[in-house]
Parts: C-alpha cells; structure tokens; sequence
C-alpha cells in the first residue's frame, strides 16, 4: 500500500527534515511544492533529517498546477478550517494527503472546491494550530493504523547496556520504584547493594546519589558528591536527546586534546554506551602539535583508554613547527584550529568513523557567539550537529550544556588525567579577552546569568541550527 505527504510551499527547514525523516521510517513517498522558504541542500535541514535522505523517495513540482497535472488519486486537506475529523475519514490506498505552509496553511481557493475532504486534526479553538511536522506524523500514522501498519516493525527487543540481549540477565530482582532511580540502578551494576538510599536532587533528568567513593576514575561511574560524573553524563545526555546527535551503529571518533573537556567528553560517551540505550563505538582520537619540537607526554590518556575500553589513535604532528617557526603567526588560533579539524576528520575517516565528538562547552558557545558579533559584525556560532559534505562525516558537540565551572570541579576531583597544554599562545586568544569580557559584564555590572540568556537567545532564535523540536519561536518570527 502507498502513502503520499504533499508539502505545499514549506517555508522551515527543520520541519521539512523532520518530515523527511517520517517519511523515511514510513515508507510514504513525500511530494514537496514549490516555492519553498529555504534550499533543499539547507544544513538546519539536512541536520533534522539526519541520515535519512537517502532513503527518501522524493519529488519536487513547480507549482500546485504542476503536481495535480501529473498526479490523480484521492485528495485530502489537513487544515483547522477543516469540517471533518482526521480519524473519521477512511483513507483509500494510493491517497495523498496535503499540508499548507507553516506561516498560512492551505490556499483557501483549493479548501473551498474541497470541503467534502478538508480535514481537521482536532485541538483547542483558542490555539491556532500544531506544528507541521506533528501533524504530518499524526495524520501519516493514522492512516497506516486504518492499514494495519503495512511492511512496518510491530515488535522489539530488550537490549542490554551494550545493544545484545545477554541471557543471565533475562530474570532481575525488583528494582526501587521511581522512574529514574529504577533506569540508573538497572544499569550501574554492582552500585545497587551499597546504596543506602536514593534521592531526587532536581527536576533535571538525572538522579543524584549519596557520596560512596572518592579518589581517581577508575573506567565506572564514580560517585562522589555533588559535582559528579553523573552529572556531567546527564548534561551530555539531553544534549544529545535534544539534537539527535548519535544514533545505533554509529562510529565516534572523539578529538581527544588532553584537555579537560575533551578528556570530559571521552569519558562522559565512554560512560553514557553502558545505559543511554543506543549502541554505538567510541574511538579516541589524539593530535600532539609537538608545540617547541617536543613530543607531549599522553601516557596517561592512553593508560585511561585502555581502563575504559576505547582504541586510541594517537598521531604526532609538526602543527607547532608550522604555525611558531615557520610561519610565525601573530594570531596563531585560526590556523591551529583548522589544521587539526581537518588532521581529525582524516583520521576519524581512516577509522571507519562516521560522527566526529569535539568538547566545545555552554561557555564556548556563547564565547563564540560574541566573538562573530564583535569582531565580524555577524550572528553566527558554531552548530550542536554539523554535517561535514566535503568529509562526509557529523561533526557533533555533546558538551554542550555542561559549564566550564562544572567541568573544572568534576574533572578535579574524579581526578581526570589532564595533559597541560605547552602552547605558547595558551591564555592569550581573542577567546580569553571575551570570557573575560562576559565575566565581567555578568559579575560587576550586574547582568545577572548573561551566558544563559545569550544561550536561550541564541536557541530562541534558531541561530545556526540550535532552534529545539517542539519550540515554536522560529515560525512566530516567521509570521511576524
């Protein structure tokens, strides 16, 4: 049986990728109609569709005249001027179901020579409408319910904490009621017999303990108080619920610096395999720029690598000799960065990677957001999720919503091995002046919590791809 999704004149790009990706784990074929508001090669749409794309059957038409020139079956209108129910209408095989664009709807000449099929997806009448993606979904599965899901999965299966079913695992004892404390037990095994008792710490989505252990990582969680690795993992793990950054099957290559957030950030995926409920691979990937000819000592990163069951791949350079005595740059930063983002990308291809984890942090983010403003006179900032075309690999940022602040604490005192850094231009940058700045403005002139509101401004208005699923913010200023 065939289902047809027909776009007319979409105006968001996140939207027509998340429809994309409906369609995608549907089977229906998707009919967009242009004018649209964005280009089909947009990367907010690419990121919202995900790995989608080329499992699409997709076709794009001029304009409405177009489509129903090459196109008979039976036509249906979602629209909140509709005189039907969705779920009251009986949807024959080969039908297509039509969506106005997010800013208008439906063009009302084709409604008024259509009620007997104009549709409504009941809501309340106060509210003007749900957003397109979500009403695309309902509307698709509603039809595939009257059609007993065609071709579709019905059933699956309990994994373990690594994506296998594991048979001495199939009969547990009862766990501790509440929701969260029930998914944290199941999955740090061994913790359960010495916990005395559980306690929600806030209504962020992890489960604080009581302090147990103290001293060095030793590859489990450790838990130790307040600034815990639990913490860290839970700050990672809405991250990347809330940008889809990983999936099952992926292969993550991790830039791995030595710093503390890189060092954070390996071992915060290293953790999150054993209970976020996605299988994936992590490898470690580790560039010494050799900053004065010397090779850095990674010893420790490679002792820490093999504790938590990650590949290192560690490459020596001549990134320091290049950028300090040949070149002698006086702004080194750029140069650096960009000769080891494309060292990694390489390297991470060469290890089969298809996602590339780099340990940008909130405050970076926002540093960065100041940074193009200032000094290039644009709004800008680096994306949560960036697909590389040119390398063919996802360039993601699971640190995201972890404070530099935290990530000091809690790599102190689970007592992280931290490589410090020998650059000359350590603590110099442009990137130092405006966290500067910024402390400045938040601690002296009393602009209380200014890197949140930077950071809810920034995703309020969907700058460079951080707009969230389900904020309306973005089709509000559309309209306006």
């Amino acid at each position: 049986m065939e289902l047809n999704l027909v776009l007319v004149e979409p105006q968001i790009p996140q939207n027509t990728g998340n429809i994309a990706r409906t369609c995608a784990v549907t089977g229906a074929r998707l009919h967009i109609i242009r004018p649209m508001g964005f280009v089909i090669d947009d990367k907010k749409l690419k990121r919202a569709g995900l790995d989608y794309w080329d499992k699409l059957d997709i076709t794009f038409y001029d304009n409405l005249e177009d489509f129903f020139s090459k196109n008979t079956g039976d036509f249906y209108y979602f629209t909140t001027k509709g005189l039907h129910r969705h779920s009251d209408v009986s949807y024959p095989d080969g039908c297509y179901l039509f969506f106005g664009r997010e800013d208008a709807g439906l063009p009302e000449k084709l409604l008024f020579e259509n009620p007997g099929t104009a549709v409504r997806i009941p809501m309340k009448p106060t509210l003007r409408s749900l957003n397109l993606s979500n009403s695309v979904a309902i509307a698709a599965y509603e039809v595939l319910r009257q059609w007993d899901y065609p071709d579709l999965q019905f059933k699956g299966e309990l994994r373990d904490l690594i994506g296998r079913t594991r048979e001495k695992d199939r009969f547990k004892p009862p766990l501790p009621k509440g929701r969260w404390v029930r998914r944290f037990a199941a999955k740090t095994e061994g913790f359960l017999s010495q916990l005395p008792k559980f306690y929600k710490k806030s209504p962020r989505h992890f489960v604080a303990l009581p302090p147990l252990t103290r001293g060095a990582f030793k590859g489990g969680i450790t838990i130790s108080g307040d600034n815990t690795l639990q913490k860290l993992m839970g700050a990672m793990r809405k991250a990347i619920e809330d940008y889809h950054m990983i999936e099952n099957g992926d292969k993550i290559a991790v830039g791995v610096s030595g710093g503390k957030d890189s060092v954070s950030l390996l071992i915060g995926l290293a953790g999150l395999r054993r209970f976020i409920g996605i299988d994936y691979e992590v490898v470690a990937v580790c560039l010494d720029p050799q900053f004065g000819g010397e090779p850095n000592d990674f010893s420790e990163i490679e002792a820490l690598c093999e504790r938590i069951g990650v590949k290192l791949d560690l490459r020596r350079t001549h990134i320091g000799d290049v950028i300090f005595e040949d070149r002698k740059e006086k702004n080194p930063c750029s140069l650096c960065a960009r000769m080891r983002r494309g060292l990694l990308h390489d390297v991470a291809k060469e290890n089969g990677c298809n996602k590339m984890a780099l340990g940008h942090n909130f405050e970076d983010a926002v540093e960065t957001f100041m940074m193009n403003l200032f000094d290039e006179g644009r709004i800008g900032c680096f994306s949560p999720v960036t697909w590389l075309s040119r390398k063919e690999i996802t360039v993601i940022r699971p640190l995201i919503y972890c404070h530099e602040d935290e990530i000091v604490k809690i790599a102190a005192h689970e007592k992280f091995p931290i490589v410090k850094s020998r650059c000359p231009a350590d603590k110099h940058t442009e990137r130092e002046h405006v966290k500067n700045l910024l402390h400045r403005l938040e601690h002296e002139e009393g602009y209380d919590c200014l890197p949140n509101k930077l950071l809810g401004a920034i995703q309020r208005g969907n700058v460079c791809g951080w707009g969230l699923e389900g904020d309306d913010s973005a089709e509000r200023y559309a309209k306006i």
